[in-house]
């Protein structure tokens, strides 16, 4: 960190180059070596004390010897001790303490210190001087390093690199790159609001103004000297993403760059969006010395667009959904809103326009007018409802044999009027045969009828739109009158005769005589054809329906089989075969006899019938029939029941149990009690079978197989699996009816934490099932059995009555819990003293309404009736935080949201699984959160685990979260454990 300073990196690559030239000089000889000098000097004065001792010996002066010795090491500091030794061993002379510090050498050789020289006498070794010099090195090893050449280097080294530090310093001070900004222009650039700053041509910061400064977390001094690319930009860690930088990009190809992005990462690991401009600075001689660039911080303003992107995306989802209803409104104002075609008035508009065109270009356009033969026979016979099935069937044939360009119009009861552009008389003809012929050969509603037609067009020079339907209606007067189920083109002979007047005829007729016998006689002759035609009707009728009871006979149920089979494969559904055997039939024909069989026969259809029509949202109607499902009676004991549109097979379970119970009550025939066996056999598509034939010999197989082990479910599914599970569910539902009196049911309790706080604020209640013989049970399989069997509304006050004791405990122990929330089902917002119900228990147990809070499923919520909702307002007006619980999988609209009397909305645990690895849930997420605060409602979120998950919550400003990070559902004794706990929540984007 400290060679961070340009003086001190400078100052160090200076020391470093002197001294590498010392150790250069040193190895080259130019520096001298003290020690080799002085073991010269030492050698030097050695050998001449030798020649000397040598002179004196030969000549027998000891006592000159002796003296020169101790003369030689008082005078002189640098011998310690000297001696002479004769070869012999003999000291002769001793100076100094010499055998103090006198060592022999191993190897009787000379060194830096010891010094051994020899002495001569006539010629022969005779004695040996010992000289004891000081070390080379001194004594005091201060002194001794200091004499040293690495003394020299470390002197040399210290002193030249403070001398250089001060200098370069007061030098770089000189040349501050700050210096070339002016204060005062320095000032103006920190009054903007956008960072700034100057760069010379090596991208070296010259100027920060306090903004940017603030951005990257560093005061504007601490950032001179720095270079732009050096400041923690994301996505430029490689050389050629550097060179991408704006201001770079200046520097190199002299174009000012505007309106870039960058992303900066500052201190805390955040992302700033910036974006960048960078322009040229240039001298007198427009020469480049630098560049200036600005940075805005656009990171709130892309979440505030983001916010707005996401508000303008459901303005669009409103505004498209109020187009497709407004679209809806168009079409059923202008169609017939029992058989869809155009309505009169519709077809008038249209009509004119067509007309008008087909006058103007030339071209051709033709009239039809329909009408169904004998329909007030079909009403008094059939009924009207048949009628008006007969008249749907008939339109479904005019629209399918027209294009979609012609106008197809329910001109009023039974007559259809249909417009053809761009056809002659002669097409419409054509059209209006294929018409006559599909609905002569096909049965509508079961029943067989026919049409009359009559076509007009513009060839015969037709001035209005009126004309042409006239000259049409009056073909098809012709058609009529002319014996019925026949087309006739107004212009022919058949049409002009029709309109004749009577009494013209009747000038032009001749008086022969028979005449009048004659006109009887054709009258006559017509009479009978409707009669026949009539009984005809009644016969086609019969075959498809049992003269007892009303209901399709074989045929046509497996017919309407046949048609659900093909429909469900669309719409990817169920179609459920039961096989009903009702032996009780039979005994009451062979005792009671045939009439009173017949009886029993009729009112088991009529409770068939009464039981199915029950529950009409969950067992579906046959496609056409208002409020019948389809049941048939196959023979004199068996009954066919066609259950369609069936979403899951447990839906089959619930409308057995219901038969049921419907046929364990007693039929009084002739004053007598009659209680029926019956057994059924279930058989569904596709899982049974994949054509009418095997379904249906499923569904009996498996009543004859229910009837043969006398089970006592009386019923049977032809799959053994689906046998198992319906069999599960009734076994729960038994159960349950004892499950409060067993006290089998207990009350868990999850925390819910407040974010600012970190505490908890409350808990949620859920409710828990352990049989003796089924042991645990979800509440994912309990609860809808509960609905199904309406023993919910019962469990529902248990549990509320059993949360609201609970919370009294809690509060008399002292224990601080904000509120409590008890989970309602869509079916006990239908109780209307649903409200008064809970201000009993408050009352009861001393409680304020805001400790307590009440969480409904969004699907319960939007399939609620007004009368809930006026229910709900009561709850909420008392006081009674009311939350949505599991938001966002549901089929709520901004609309509807508004309009559900709510306080609180749960976010759903599919949504918050994905944060951290689904973007576009984070922003489904985001989008939730601000769309409930703008509704001014809070937000929990549930199935938080993870810390990462809460951390994202709390910087959206969710109010409150749940989950296994903060506790598992616990027992009431557990709970007082939990506030010991305070839970850390920081808010990260």
């Amino acid at each position: 960190m400290i060679f961070k300073s340009p003086a001190m990196r400078l100052s160090f690559a200076l020391v470093l180059l002197i001294l590498n030239l010392l150790f250069l000089a040193n190895w080259i000889g130019l520096i001298p070596d003290e020690a080799e000098l002085t073991m010269e000097l030492r050698k030097g004065l050695s050998e001449s004390l030798a020649l000397q001792f040598s002179s004196a010996a030969d000549q027998g002066e000891l006592q000159l010897i002796q003296n020169t010795l101790r003369a030689v090491v008082e005078r002189n500091d640098d011998i310690r001790s000297a001696a002479i030794r004769t070869t012999n061993g003999q000291l002769l002379a001793l100076a100094g303490e010499h055998l103090a510090h006198w060592k022999a050498p191993i190897d009787g050789k000379s060194t830096s210190t010891q010094v051994l020289v020899p002495v001569y006498r006539q010629g022969k070794k005779w004695a040996t001087v010992e000289i004891r010099f000081a070390s080379l090195w001194a004594s005091d090893w201060l002194q001794g390093f200091a004499n040293s050449f690495i003394g020299l280097l470390l002197f040399i080294g210290i002193s030249s690199f403070l001398c250089y530090f001060f200098v370069i310093r007061r030098t770089l001070r000189e040349l501050d790159p700050s210096a070339v900004i002016p204060e005062r222009v320095q000032k103006a650039f920190d009054v903007l609001q956008e960072g700034v700053l100057v760069l010379d041509e090596k991208e070296q910061i010259l100027m920060a103004n306090k903004s940017f400064a603030k951005l990257v977390g560093k005061s504007p001094k601490k950032l001179v000297g720095l270079k732009g690319s050096e400041l923690g930009w994301a996505d430029c860690q490689n050389a050629k993403q550097i060179k991408q930088l704006p201001w770079l990009k200046v520097l190199i190809d002299g174009v000012e760059h505007r309106d870039s992005s960058l992303r900066l990462l500052d201190n805390h690991g955040n992302e700033i969006k910036l974006t960048v401009n960078a322009v040229r600075i240039t001298d007198n001689a427009n020469k480049c010395r630098g560049s200036l660039v600005t940075f805005a911080d656009i990171t709130q303003l892309e979440e505030k667009n983001f916010k707005l992107s996401d508000l303008v995306e459901q303005l669009q989802l409103s505004k498209e959904e109020i187009q497709v209803k407004n679209e809806e409104l168009e079409f059923l104002a202008n169609r017939d809103p029992m058989t869809l075609c155009l309505n009169r008035r519709s077809l008038d508009r249209q009509f004119d326009a067509l007309f008008t065109k087909a006058k103007l270009e030339g071209s051709k356009l033709s009239c039809m007018m329909v009408d169904i033969d004998l329909f007030k026979t079909v009403n008094d016979r059939f009924g009207h409802s048949i009628g008006d099935q007969v008249i749907k069937s008939v339109a479904d044939i005019l629209k399918n044999c027209t294009r979609d360009s012609d106008l197809v119009s329910r001109y009023g009861g039974e007559e259809f009027c249909i417009i053809l552009p761009g056809l002659e008389l002669e097409k419409g003809a054509e059209i209006a045969e294929r018409i006559r012929g599909d609905i002569e050969k096909n049965l509508c509603a079961g029943v067989k009828i026919t049409v009359s037609l009559g076509v007009s067009s513009l060839e015969q020079n037709v001035g209005k739109p009126d004309e042409l339907i006239i000259q049409a209606d009056k073909a098809l007067y012709a058609a009529k009158t002319g014996g019925r189920n026949r087309v006739v083109n107004w212009g022919g002979s058949e049409a002009l005769t029709s309109v004749i007047d009577v009494d013209t005829e009747q000038q032009q007729s001749t008086a022969v005589a028979g005449g009048a016998s004659q006109t009887q006689l054709i009258g006559k002759i017509k009479e009978l054809e409707g009669l026949l035609e009539k009984r005809t009707l009644e016969f086609e009728h019969f075959e498809m329906y049992d003269v007892q009871t009303g209901l399709p006979t074989r045929s046509l149920f497996e017919d309407r089989v046949a048609h659900e089979i093909a429909r469900s494969k669309r719409k990817n559904t169920l179609v459920v075969i039961l096989s009903m055997n009702i032996d009780t039939i039979k005994r009451v024909y062979e005792t009671l006899g045939h009439s009173a069989a017949e009886q029993l026969v009729r009112a088991c259809g009529q409770r068939l019938n009464d039981v199915l029509r029950e529950d009409i949202d969950t067992v579906a109607v046959l496609e056409g029939m208002a409020h019948d499902s389809s049941i048939s009676l196959i023979n004199q004991t068996e009954f066919g029941v066609l259950l369609t549109d069936i979403k899951q097979i447990d839906h089959v379970t619930w409308v057995l149990k219901r038969l049921q119970n419907a046929f364990s009550k007693h039929f009084t025939i002739k004053k007598q009690q009659i209680f029926t066996t019956n057994y059924i056999g279930v058989s569904v598509y596709p899982h049974d079978g994949q054509t009418v034939e095997e379904l249906y010999s499923s569904a009996v197989s498996a009543c004859s197989y229910a009837q043969k082990i006398n089970s006592d479910k009386h019923y049977l599914f032809a799959s053994q699996k689906i046998n198992t599970m319906a069999a599960k569910q009734l076994q729960i539902e038994s159960n349950l009816h004892t499950a409060i009196d067993n006290n089998e049911l207990t009350l868990h309790f999850q925390p819910q934490v407040e974010v600012a706080t970190g505490r908890i604020a409350g808990f949620e209640t859920l409710l828990r099932w352990h049989n003796t013989d089924l042991g645990q049970i979800p509440p994912s399989n309990f609860i809808a059995v509960a609905e199904q069997t309406g023993q919910i509304n019962q469990i529902g006050d248990w549990v509320l009555y059993q949360a609201c004791q609970q919370l009294r405990t809690w509060l008399d122990d002292g224990l601080a819990i904000g509120s409590i929330a008890v989970n309602l089902s869509g079916i006990q917002l239908q109780q209307q003293n649903l409200a008064t119900r809970i201000a009993e228990i408050l009352s009861q147990f001393n409680l304020e309404p805001r400790f307590l809070e009440i969480e409904l499923t969004e699907s319960a919520l939007v399939h609620a009736f007004d009368k809930s909702f006026t229910v709900l307002q009561k709850i909420k007006d008392m006081g009674i935080r009311v939350t949505m619980d599991d938001f966002g999988t549901g089929y709520s609209s901004l609309a509807y949201l508004r309009d559900i009397p709510l306080s609180c909305v749960k976010i759903d645990r599919s949504f918050i699984m994905d944060i951290g690895n689904d973007k576009s849930a984070e922003k489904l997420i985001a989008s939730i959160i601000s769309m409930a605060h703008s509704l001014d409602l809070q937000v929990v979120a549930e199935g938080v685990e993870e810390q990462y998950q809460a951390d994202y919550l709390s910087s959206l400003d969710c109010e409150y979260l749940q989950g296994y990070l903060f506790g598992r559902p616990v027992p009431e004794a557990e709970v007082p454990a939990l506030f010991k706990t305070e839970f850390s929540i920081s808010a990260t984007a």
